[in-house]
């Protein structure tokens, strides 16, 4: 997706479609009848929930290149403001759809807290749009982006390791203090919201220095070879080591892992030296700028289709025919949405935003 603050890196898109597509095959998977599978090629899909991690690394990694590694002032308004004229119009549009659908059960305060703590509490939006609480996340980072940015220009980059160290011992102890005894309780603390995923987002921030200083280094092809190995062992491990879903202090830090995992993709992705066929760049770039939409809206395209049973018999084999179902029946029509909401939702207040940021002499 073009911005008027930085230069268009379409491989930026290839990773948002990426993103997007892991989020909607696990669900998909689910709802067609996937079961649990020990191939170890398996879990990228079997917990393609990674994916909201992936979109929250590239975050802080992006918004870091934009501030041009903090060299330049971010004006805090109208950064702000583009950030509301990216997410609220369809945000507004699935909060008012799904108040109208719920209406005998919602509250005012179910509507009001979908905007910035959908994450914290129950919401309308929930059972269509169930993916919004990231946007939650995404909200509160960038409250407080333009300040981290801001100290890391005044303190150096040794500012956010500091700061992911700190954060890495205070979710342990919040994980202690919920779960003293180390049994099966609920994650939702932590893994819908900040105390989770702060990390993820600074270390999308670092990754956006490893960028700029192994530049060269990162251009050989073995580095994606490399970091796409990690991501799939990364994949394969946490659930086995119940990372995600086992609230223990000690694998509470060991959360930090995947945003690593994800961010040593996303610089060797990006730097890589290879090249797409222009036109197989163009296709997957533009299905990455429908990425948010189909991230939101996907729910609703499965609930229709799971409601009316329109699932199709590929194989035999269970498993990879729910894998076939996802590509095939699910991810098409909810591309073909994507495209109508971003053309006659988003795009058009997208063209409203503005430069916020300038030299930081001036």
């Amino acid at each position: 997706m073009k911005s008027k603050n930085i230069n268009y890196m379409p491989r930026v898109d290839h990773l948002r479609l990426y993103a997007a597509l892991l989020v909607i095959l696990v669900h998909s998977y689910m709802a067609a009848g996937g079961g649990n599978s020990e191939n170890f090629f398996m879990f990228p899909i079997m917990y393609g929930s990674t994916g909201v991690t992936l979109f929250l690394v590239l975050s802080g990694f992006l918004f870091t290149l934009i501030s041009d590694f903090g060299n330049k002032d971010i004006k805090y308004s109208k950064f702000i403001t583009n950030r509301i004229l990216r997410v609220f119009p369809l945000l507004i549009l699935v909060s008012f759809t799904s108040v109208a659908v719920m209406r005998g059960s919602v509250t005012v305060n179910d509507f009001l807290s979908t905007f910035l703590f959908s994450n914290l509490t129950s919401t309308p939006l929930s059972k269509f749009f169930g993916p919004t609480w990231t946007i939650a996340v995404e909200l509160q980072f960038y409250l407080i982006f333009p300040f981290i940015i801001a100290f890391v220009r005044n303190s150096g980059v040794k500012y956010l390791f500091g700061l992911i160290a700190f954060w890495l011992v205070w979710r342990a102890l919040i994980v202690f203090q919920v779960n003293p005894d180390g049994v099966a309780v609920d994650n939702s603390f932590y893994y819908l919201t900040i105390i989770g995923r702060l990390d993820q987002f600074l270390v999308g921030m670092l990754a956006a220095f490893a960028y700029r200083r192994f530049g060269d280094v990162l251009k050989n092809p073995l580095c994606l070879v490399v970091s796409s190995i990690f991501i799939l062992c990364t994949l394969y491990y946490m659930p086995v080591l119940g990372v995600w879903y086992t609230p223990l202090p000690i694998r509470s830090m060991l959360q930090t892992w995947e945003a690593i995992a994800w961010a040593a993709l996303i610089v060797s992705y990006l730097k890589c030296s290879f090249s797409f066929l222009p036109k197989t760049s163009y296709v997957l770039s533009k299905l990455g700028e429908l990425s948010y939409s189909a991230y939101i809206t996907h729910g609703l395209v499965l609930y229709v289709i799971e409601r009316n049973n329109w699932w199709l018999s590929f194989v035999s084999i269970p498993n990879l025919n729910a894998i076939l179902n996802g590509l095939l029946v699910v991810f098409p029509p909810v591309m073909i949405v994507s495209w109508l909401s971003f053309s006659f939702v988003e795009k058009p207040f997208l063209t409203l935003r503005r430069s916020y940021t300038t030299n930081a002499h001036q």
